[in-house]
């Protein structure tokens, strides 16, 4: 009888796993291995740097950064991606240079770990599917001003952001882009004399650094993991003074005396 039960148990058991599993087979699709496809969402992890003003010192930087930025008027240069949280990315060496010159050598750098899930992220730098995908819009759009008599200067990028996004030709959160700034290097694939040689008697050549910008649009900030205050020195300490007092446990009166301070 006791054997019974335990068979009975068993198959149970059984049964119960295999109608999980089945169920989950319907809702996901196999790969050509044999694989359940699609039953985690693919996240593309970037580590980028915010620029802003220092106002409100260290502590309002570290609770609210990064910010929004907005056009004051549709054609404003500086917002390149259209409005939007703007990062760059990978390291702080352009974040430096716009806060020298953008802010007067002002400025703060939050460090941010931004988590995008990659059928949202429009990546102009590094897909090229996506690259072509953004030629065909900014291909579409200049027929349109070509029909209405519009000067084709004004098919910029952010032009091109602004006309997908209102017609929903563009469903994603963040896109990431680059340019070749002014004092990049280009390092020849081939020597020169060798090119000379080929049919369009030009080298090939790598060009660096590119200057990179991450840009999220407003509405997706639960894409913001972490964020710390990396720059200027002061600011640092103290939100590692924080940091250094949260891993001691102390009490709360004994925080907000230290980050008065």
């Amino acid at each position: 009888m006791v054997s019974q039960v335990v068979s009975f148990e068993l198959v149970y058991r059984a049964c119960s796993v295999y109608t999980a599993f089945r169920n989950l087979l319907a809702e996901k699709p196999l790969n050509e291995y044999g694989l359940c496809v699609g039953s985690m969402e693919q996240v593309r992890t970037i580590v980028a740097y915010h620029v802003s003003k220092p106002d409100g010192g260290w502590c309002y930087i570290w609770r609210n950064a990064p910010f929004l930025s907005e056009r004051k008027r549709h054609s404003d240069p500086s917002k390149w991606l259209t409005d939007g949280y703007y990062f760059w990315t990978d390291s702080t060496h352009f974040a430096r240079h716009w806060g020298e010159t953008a802010y007067n050598n002002s400025y703060t750098i939050s460090q941010c770990t931004v988590a995008v899930p990659e059928e949202e992220l429009l990546d102009l730098v590094g897909n090229v599917e996506d690259q072509l995908f953004f030629e065909k819009l900014f291909d579409r759009l200049k027929r349109i001003y070509e029909k209405e008599k519009r000067p084709l200067r004004y098919a910029t990028v952010p032009d091109v952001i602004d006309w997908a996004r209102e017609k929903k030709f563009l469903p994603h959160t963040a896109i990431k882009a680059s340019d070749c700034p002014k004092g990049a290097i280009n390092v020849p694939f081939k020597v020169e004399s060798q090119a000379k040689t080929e049919r369009d008697g030009k080298a090939e050549r790598l060009m660096l650094p590119t200057r990179q910008q991450l840009c999220v649009f407003e509405g997706y900030e639960k894409y913001f993991e972490t964020v710390t205050v990396i720059y200027p020195e002061a600011f640092r300490l103290a939100v590692e003074n924080v940091y250094e007092l949260q891993g001691r446990g102390c009490d709360e009166e004994t925080k907000k005396r230290r980050i008065a301070q």
